[in-house]
């Protein structure tokens, strides 16, 4: 164990140590028995990455002691790799997500759509024009469909950003808002 390593088990909330030459960063944003999120303070700032135990495994793991520091900086250096080759293919990623946009307007419509139905409906029902059953029979349906519009969202952002850009590092769907803050602010050390 070196001496970063110590340090972070010590003050428990500052992570720091080498990867490949390069120092890494990163506090604790929050961390309980189950799950933990760390934002990276160095070399790219600002950036988050968060782990979670299933509560089927709950009873065997802790990521309140030495087992979270392991995980955050397992996190920290995925999110380092992640964000290197985002920088290393900034132009490449640019176009991708360019495309994921303009693929995704549709489907934004539609859910903007979807959403004014069941605030049209909430404002019936509290106008005394419809029931709360009724209400819910109404809503669960457009729920439904605002969830397979979701799940599309996912399947175009899988094939317009990391189909298109052909990189051995996928980036997930739920990193999309970081990835897209990464590459429009040119994410530089």
């Amino acid at each position: 164990m070196t001496d970063s390593e110590v340090l972070m088990i010590q003050h428990d909330t500052v992570l720091s140590f080498e990867h490949e030459g390069i120092r890494i960063e990163g506090r604790f944003v929050s961390r309980s028995r189950r799950g933990l999120t760390v934002e990276m303070i160095a070399p790219y700032r600002g950036y988050t990455a968060s782990s979670s135990i299933s509560i089927f495994a709950a009873a065997f793991n802790d990521l309140s002691g030495e087992q979270g520091v392991t995980v955050a900086r397992s996190e920290l250096i995925d999110l380092f790799h992640r964000l290197k080759q985002i920088e290393q293919n900034r132009e490449i990623y640019k176009k991708a997500l360019n495309s994921y946009r303009q693929a995704l307007q549709p489907i934004l419509q539609e859910e903007h759509r979807l959403q004014q139905q069941i605030s049209d409906a909430k404002r019936r029902m509290k106008a005394g024009e419809i029931s709360p059953v009724e209400y819910q029979r109404c809503v669960a349906p457009i729920k439904r469909q605002i969830m397979q519009l979701q799940l599309r969202e996912e399947q175009i952002f899988d094939r317009h950003v990391n189909r298109r850009t052909g990189q051995p590092i996928q980036i997930s769907y739920y990193f999309r808002e970081q990835l897209l803050r990464f590459v429009q602010d040119a994410g530089m050390r």
